[in-house]
């Protein structure tokens, strides 16, 4: 009986092996121009290699393959792009031609609406360049905008000063200053910071942001989609609620639009929108001169990439800005001597001086180049053939750049491992220099949409603190190896702050 169900058994399940062998040998060479990679294994590919660092992991393969390979990853083959030549060659010399997103599992719950997934059309093009217009002019130092992130800088400020040099996790604290700057943009109103809607919204971010990697794998087993497992369930209620709290602010604003009036980001977008919908007329007869494709239904979805861009990015900025101060507490010291000859100790610091400041702006840039905030952009896809150093990508293609490499690349940087300010000043006249392998915001047409603000957020907070306050750990130092995750953050960390 039991010789009778082991060869049973094995009658079975030899030929799904074979059949899963097949399977993987064939869908590995459907296209013949891509470049060679790891070898995977049967559905899942390379998956189970990447680790929970797959950047990492991507930027050892280097050195066997080269800075461009293909991996199998689940049912995708993808590309990986690493160093700054190619990772430039494709986003910024064939930007066009790379600029499309895969259907991803964000797809599933905004419908490729909004600006970071939605494909290259020229709806896109269109709100993406309105989008980004606004956001330049509320980051304008000439603007509003820079008061509005100074005045949440002062609140954060007169938490810490309550602190009384004891030991505290500033992590929300900033969550509540970023998440605020982005509310005071989109919804023209900031919130108290023990308004229960506040908090909650903070918190479906936070969660929103813990699980999206957790569930990482479906956008390559599409089927994990369906199965009732508890980052599934979170990431939907998360999304569903962060829409409706959009939802009903956008229902808030038409009601009380005033068009000689624009309060925010939602108002500007309104009036594009009646502008599109009410051609101008000339004379007696109405022509179609001002035709946008501007849609209010666009408009949630927007909102939410911005609230989603803006946020979970910044904080992880200005969390390592203090991670890396308590680490190098020479360089603090630095920055704060340079702060208190430029600026002085009393008036608060704006971005004018920061011309005036190009140590600190060079410390601001090593940060950002070491603690990678976004390792790997989110991915592309081709959206024509086109050949790539040397091999041909067709249409529909996914691809990883791989930021970290770029950061991390020996050939572009002399000791990339080692915290060293210095590399961005100029030796002649210690003005601020930069290199085409910076790119922690990304480049070509997929770049960051919000960099402008985020720059002015991450300067502000980062020379104010400075300025008003020494920082020191409490007890041992943070580690400078973060958590995984589609954003960069440091592990959980305490410090002390004495005013100066």
């Amino acid at each position: 009986m039991d010789i009778h169900i082991s060869n049973l058994t094995l009658t079975l399940f030899l030929p799904v092996v074979l059949l899963l062998f097949t399977w993987h040998y064939v869908s590995s060479r459907l296209h013949p121009g891509l470049p060679p990679g790891p070898t995977g294994l049967p559905v899942v590919g390379y998956l189970p290699f990447l680790g929970l660092k797959p950047y990492k992991t991507f930027t050892k393969l280097v050195k066997q393959y080269g800075p461009i390979y293909s991996v199998k990853m689940g049912s995708r083959i993808v590309v990986v792009l690493n160093g700054c030549t190619v990772i430039r060659e494709a986003f910024v010399k064939k930007g066009r031609q790379f600029a499309g997103r895969p259907h991803w599992m964000l797809s599933k719950l905004n419908g490729g609406r909004g600006i970071a997934n939605h494909q290259p059309t020229t709806h896109w093009r269109e709100i993406r360049k309105f989008s980004s217009n606004i956001l330049r002019t509320f980051g304008d130092r000439h603007s509003k905008m820079e008061a509005k992130v100074t005045q949440e800088v002062s609140y954060f400020m007169q938490d810490l000063h309550k602190t009384d040099s004891k030991p505290v996790d500033l992590r929300h604290n900033v969550q509540r200053m970023v998440s605020n700057v982005i509310c005071s943009i989109c919804f023209g109103e900031r919130f108290e910071y023990d308004d229960q809607q506040f908090q909650k919204l903070i918190h479906y971010v936070e969660i929103f942001f813990q699980n999206i990697d957790s569930k990482s794998a479906t956008n390559f087993l599409p089927f994990l989609w369906y199965l009732p497992m508890k980052a599934n369930t979170a990431v939907e209620e998360t999304y569903t609620f962060i829409m409706r709290f959009v939802e009903e602010r956008i229902e808030s604003h038409q009601a009380t639009y005033n068009a000689d009036e624009p309060r925010d980001f939602i108002d500007l977008f309104i009036t594009a929108n009646e502008e599109g919908q009410h051609p101008k007329k000339n004379g007696s007869i109405e022509e179609d001169v001002h035709k946008t494709s501007y849609n209010i239904d666009d408009l949630k979805y927007i909102v939410i990439d911005l609230f989603f861009g803006g946020t979970e990015t910044v904080i992880a900025a200005i969390m390592w800005s203090l991670v890396y101060m308590l680490v190098f507490p020479d360089v603090q010291k630095k920055v704060q001597d340079e702060l208190d000859k430029v600026v002085g100790r009393e008036k608060n610091v704006t971005m004018s001086d920061r011309k005036e400041l190009p140590y600190t702006q060079a410390v601001i840039k090593e940060i950002l180049r070491m603690c990678n905030v976004i390792p790997m952009v989110i991915p592309h896809e081709t959206v024509e053939d086109i050949d790539l150093c040397g091999y041909n990508l067709p249409k529909g293609t996914t691809i990883f750049g791989n930021l970290y490499s770029v950061h991390m690349d020996e050939d572009e940087w002399s000791e990339p491992h080692t915290f060293r300010p210095e590399r961005f000043l100029d030796p002649n006249d210690n003005s601020t220099v930069t290199s085409e392998a910076f790119m922690p915001y990304s480049a070509g047409r997929r770049n960051c949409l919000g960099e402008h603000l985020a720059k002015m957020e991450i300067f502000l907070f980062f020379t104010s603190i400075l300025q008003k306050f020494t920082i020191e750990s409490a007890g041992t130092n943070p580690s400078l190896d973060g958590r995984h995750g589609i954003t960069h953050m440091p592990h959980q960390f305490n410090l002390t702050a004495t005013p100066r």
